[in-house]
């Protein structure tokens, strides 16, 4: 029986296989069922940062707002409110509830102090 494949073909896809495997068996993140990764992007009203962070569509907004936090510790101490598409968002519900998707900009209104 002939595979059409010959010797080098067969160890280069075993190499591609093993490289494929390697990289799902390092991936921290677990995926279920209807869950999707998204890319969002972080940007204050004033323009002074921009941060973009990989989360998942079911992540609660919390969860993504103290990612923000651990790299603009400074943004923690003020009173903050998040916009999507000109709705504001809620922080408690997931990013999916809030209709955010991939690529979107959250823009980040915040007073000085809480």
């Amino acid at each position: 029986m002939n595979s059409g494949l010959d010797i080098k073909d067969k160890i280069n896809l075993l190499e591609e296989i093993k490289i494929k495997d390697k990289i799902i068996t390092n991936n921290p993140v677990q995926l279920s069922e209807g869950e999707k990764l998204l890319n969002v992007e972080f940007a204050s009203l004033d323009e002074k940062f921009h941060y973009s962070c990989i989360c998942k569509n079911t992540d609660k907004f919390n969860k993504i707002e103290n990612m923000l936090y651990e790299e603009y510790p400074e943004y923690s101490k003020s009173e903050n409110h998040f916009y999507v598409n000109g709705n504001e968002i809620n922080k408690n519900k997931s990013l999916e509830f809030n209709k955010i998707k991939s690529n979107d900009v959250i823009i980040l209104k915040y007073n000085k102090y809480k």
